[in-house]
């Protein structure tokens, strides 16, 4: 009778994922055509006059992952798939039927491999995890160390910014960010600021919340706001709360995680576009700043770009790669600025622009065209599992919630840049080494097994 009562369970939960990345799908939807065309049509956005065979194409490739991602968290890497399932795929199979900016056999063929290459990373957690020899370091070594790497890079933005911090609004935030970014350019601190506002602080952040510790917390989100002042970066001013976010989705019933988080997305989505149709409300406070911050910068451009890419890489030569630091020694790369910036000037837009898209669009099709996306898949895949060997120690759920600030540049940038720029690769260091985390805030989750 339990057997059966778990095989109506997982049934009805596989019922309810169907239907809430239907519903995600078609509240992202109304949103387009109710607020970003009708609000930032000027940066690329249109819809066609009628919906064609390439949008029903699009639903049926974007519910067809959701027969088998799994619900429950038992990996790491299962996060990160979901996370790139949710906020590039699914809106990339509505936006390039929208764009018709290519004939519909290449939008077709472009869905095609965004299919293949989200069920290739897929597998990364579909194989047995290697066993690797166990490090013991002291829990007080450990995370002194941590703390110590944190003030180091702190002390230095501290001395370089001194007396050119500017704490703005979010609305004012781009009014800093090209002359805070040229200090940090000609300081060297790219690198740093990227490291404490993608690992080190959302890894204090996720052990405050973990432990109950906020006076950790609160120092953890302090030094979020200073860097925010530095050069205007939103993603690092809203940090502390999209952690707690992340969880309060992670926090309970993390058998359910898969389901919980996209019926969230698809219900903030819907009510989104509801409050914009009901109210008339488009340009309200409350609709611009989730709107621009959620809507726009999650979910529409990355499909605006992946359509922009293969458009531009249609009649461009493909860099090979050339335009990651090394490959760049042997393969000449064929243009005078960064990729982005070639997007943005090729759209009519100021050199100042810079239209960085994420490793599909970036690594896959203007490095190879359509099997470069397979071959970044590939590699990605490759690069989770070993995510997940080296923190098989640790319970699934609060790796994820440390890697919860990662995943925004995870899903905006070169595969590449997100390795060493944004800091996965300190996290593989990390995880290996972690001594494994005693919570005090909830009451920890049993391991599930994927289906």
């Amino acid at each position: 009778m339990k057997f059966i009562w778990r095989e109506l369970s997982h049934r009805m939960n596989r019922l309810l994922l169907i239907t809430g990345v239907l519903l995600l799908m078609a509240g992202f939807h109304l949103a387009y055509v109710v607020w970003l065309v009708p609000l930032y049509g000027y940066l690329g956005f249109r819809y066609p006059g009628s919906i064609g065979v390439l949008t029903v194409f699009g639903y049926c490739l974007g519910v067809l992952p959701a027969l088998w991602m799994p619900v429950a968290l038992s990996r790491p890497s299962q996060f990160l798939h979901w996370v790139i399932y949710l906020t590039t795929y699914l809106p990339s199979m509505l936006v390039l039927s929208f764009l018709q900016l290519q004939p519909d056999s290449e939008v077709f063929l472009l869905q095609v491999m965004l299919f293949i290459g989200l069920t290739i990373i897929g597998l990364s957690y579909r194989f047995t995890l290697l066993r690797l020899p166990k490090v013991l370091m002291p829990k007080a070594f450990f995370w002194s160390l941590i703390i110590i790497v944190t003030l180091a890079l702190l002390m230095r933005v501290v001395l370089v910014y001194w007396g050119q911090f500017q704490f703005v609004s979010w609305k004012e935030a781009y009014d800093i960010r090209f002359t805070g970014s040229d200090i940090a350019t000609a300081a060297g601190l790219a690198y740093p600021i990227n490291w404490l506002s993608f690992v080190f602080l959302p890894l204090l952040m996720s052990i405050a919340l973990l432990q109950k510790r906020p006076w950790l917390l609160l120092f953890a989100a302090a030094c979020s706001i200073l860097l925010f002042a530095t050069q205007g970066m939103k993603h690092i001013l809203f940090s502390s709360p999209y952690i707690l976010l992340m969880y309060l989705l992670l926090r309970r019933s993390g058998n359910i995680f898969g389901l919980r988080i996209v019926w969230v997305m698809a219900l903030f989505l819907i009510g989104f576009a509801s409050y914009v149709v009901l109210f008339n409300a488009g340009q309200s406070s409350l609709a611009m700043f989730s709107g621009a911050n959620i809507v726009l910068r999650i979910f529409g451009n990355n499909g605006l770009l992946m359509g922009s890419y293969q458009a531009f890489f249609s009649n461009h030569p493909l860099t090979h790669y050339s335009s990651v630091t090394g490959v760049n020694l042997f393969i000449h790369y064929p243009y005078e600025n960064p990729i982005g910036v070639e997007i943005s000037l090729a759209a009519g837009g100021p050199l100042e622009w810079n239209q960085n898209a994420g490793f599909w669009a970036t690594d896959g099709l203007s490095a190879m065209g359509l099997p470069g996306i397979v071959l970044i898949s590939l590699l990605m895949a490759l690069v989770f599992y070993v995510l997940d060997c080296v923190s098989s120690r640790h319970k699934a759920y609060i790796v994820a919630l440390c890697l919860s600030q990662y995943v925004l540049i995870l899903i905006n940038v070169s595969f590449f840049t997100s390795l060493i720029t944004g800091g996965l690769a300190f996290f593989f260091v990390i995880f290996y080494l972690m001594p494994e985390i005693v919570q005090n805030a909830w009451v920890p989750l049993r391991r599930s097994t994927v289906y």
